[in-house]
């Protein structure tokens, strides 16, 4: 029959285009090929022997979750680097055992390929023939028979035996970066990884992406997209249909090195419950709000029409404070060799930025950035989670004394070369403008309050649905298809809280009202 779980499995003769499976074991007869599937994976409860081949074509995965079983099969395992061009780097780490540097990219300058000594805080030139030391990162340019203009994706190929169970790699002292990789081949949990290293490291990861654009922009550059448990940022805007593919999504692809901190010295663990058996790809997928934490984000732009461009995150998060935390704050390594965008806290510059819940709407944020380009900018929304749908998102200009709605446009302003820590502040009220600045249904409906009674009126036209939601965002009540100009709203069995009533028209008008109940 076909491979399913439980089966000790035993390829007699070659076998293409295997599709996701699930075994017990797994062995490939002598001179025999088995290659698994492009976006496909092969679970392994134990281990992958014989003597013949596994091959995992890109985003393909080999998963296995017992962290004693030793393989002694051989794989050859494709992954797809980001279109690069010929001087690029590319950052990797080796999911089999005994990889040589030289084998990866036979066509690099023998002097590109490099390490990074966290000691002396720089890079440190690698020998071509050296072996890929497992969890450890690696850089290397990309060969000399690619293009100087246009990028293309490079293949990487890896040949070994395929690496599981507990790898450890070495750190620094406190404050010390590492450059480590993904050891397996297949993806891991970001998430599972910065929880289980809590103590050891520092929550943020950073990744190196190369942000070369479809048109030839002025001033496009590489830089660093950085996730923690809050969520990532990208290097660029959204290309087409409002999806970001540089922002991390909180996976590790196999074969991907990246950054990380130090809290003091020890090791950095990698082991199986970590691991994934699908999403195993080179560029980052949209995957919202992981294990239903509650998350409610804001993700800012700054960029101008010449290319210049850099993503910042601020949102709410259960466990972050409004002090520096080192799992929900990540401070901007900056990468980016034109801007740099930030909010602030405790005199560090914060690329993304928790801050604690509940959400309170009188809270703001100080925004500061950095520039070596003047002219003319702006800042805009990227996007938002939903529990900012009907809240409003303002940015304050303290050198012009000017607020804008962001919700209604981007904000443009022009700057000189320099750096302004404390130019902008991010809000969610704006007590100086007039109501005209807002959505005229707040004129013409009425929320109020009273003997535990929430009453809601429309002189505007006849109210479609209600939801009334506690101040971090947790929904309440829910009332579709009212039709009705006036609807009461009882028996909440709550008391003295702060709450938003949220009242959507049957014209498509909708606005948000906060009551004392």
């Amino acid at each position: 029959g076909f491979p399913s779980g439980g089966k000790e499995v035993v390829f007699k003769d070659n076998y293409a285009n295997l599709t996701t499976s699930n075994v017990c074991s797994c062995t490939i007869d002598d001179g025999k090929t088995v290659s698994i599937s492009s976006g496909n994976s092969l679970g392994i409860e134990f281990s992958y022997t014989g003597a013949g081949s596994l091959i995992l074509e890109d985003s393909a995965s080999l998963y296995q979750s017992d962290d004693e079983m030793i393989n002694t099969g051989f794989a050859v395992i494709k992954r797809n680097s980001s279109p690069i061009l010929k001087k690029d780097y590319t950052y990797w780490g080796s999911p089999v055992n005994d990889q040589k540097l030289i084998d990866l990219s036979p066509n690099t300058v023998t002097n590109k390929y490099f390490s990074f000594d966290y000691e002396a805080k720089n890079w440190f030139q690698e020998n071509p023939s050296n072996n890929m030391i497992p969890g450890k990162g690696y850089i290397i340019q990309g060969p000399q028979n690619f293009s100087s203009y246009l990028p293309a994706k490079f293949e990487g190929v890896f040949k070994g035996i395929p690496n599981n169970g507990k790898i450890e790699i070495k750190l620094g002292n406190a404050n010390f970066g590492s450059l480590v990789g993904n050891p397996y081949p297949s993806a891991l949990d970001a998430d599972i990884f910065l929880t289980k290293n809590r103590s050891k490291i520092k929550g943020t990861m950073y990744f190196w992406t190369h942000n070369t654009p479809v048109t030839n922009l002025k001033y496009s550059s590489d830089d660093y997209a950085v996730y923690n448990l809050l969520g990532g940022v990208g290097t660029r805007g959204a290309l087409s249909l409002g999806v970001n593919e540089t922002i991390p999504d909180g996976t590790i692809a196999s074969g991907q090195a990246f950054f990380i901190v130090s809290k003091g010295a020890g090791s950095a663990e990698f082991n199986n419950s970590m691991r994934i058996a699908d999403r195993n790809t080179t560029f980052f997928k949209p995957f919202k709000n992981k294990n239903g934490i509650e998350k409610h984000r804001i993700w800012l732009n700054l960029k101008n029409s010449e290319g210049v461009f850099k993503q910042t995150l601020v949102g709410y998060i259960h466990g972050a404070t409004n002090l520096y935390d080192e799992d929900y704050d990540a401070e901007s390594i900056n990468g980016n060799q034109f801007v740099d965008f930030y909010s602030t806290i405790q005199s560090k510059k914060l690329v993304i930025q928790g801050r604690a819940l509940p959400f309170v709407q009188t809270d703001t944020i100080n925004l500061g950035y950095k520039t070596s380009v003047a002219g003319n900018f702006e800042i805009s929304i990227d996007h938002t989670d939903e529990f900012f749908d009907d809240l409003n998102i303002f940015i304050e200009d303290k050198d012009l004394k000017i607020t804008c709605n962001l919700k209604d446009k981007p904000y443009s302003f022009t700057t000189q070369q320099g750096t302004f820590s404390n130019r902008f502040v991010l809000k969610f009220t704006n007590e100086v403008l007039k109501n005209g600045t807002f959505e005229n249904t707040n004129e013409k409906i009425f929320v109020s309050s009273k003997n535990k009674i929430i009453k809601v009126i429309s002189t505007e036209g006849l109210i479609k649905d209600l939801s009334v939601f506690d101040i971090s965002g947790k929904l309440l009540y829910n009332k579709n298809n009212v039709e009705n100009s006036e609807f009461q709203i009882s028996n909440l069995g709550i008391s003295h809280q702060v709450l938003l009533v949220r009242v959507v028209l049957e014209n498509g008008s909708k606005t948000s009202k906060k009551i004392i109940f």
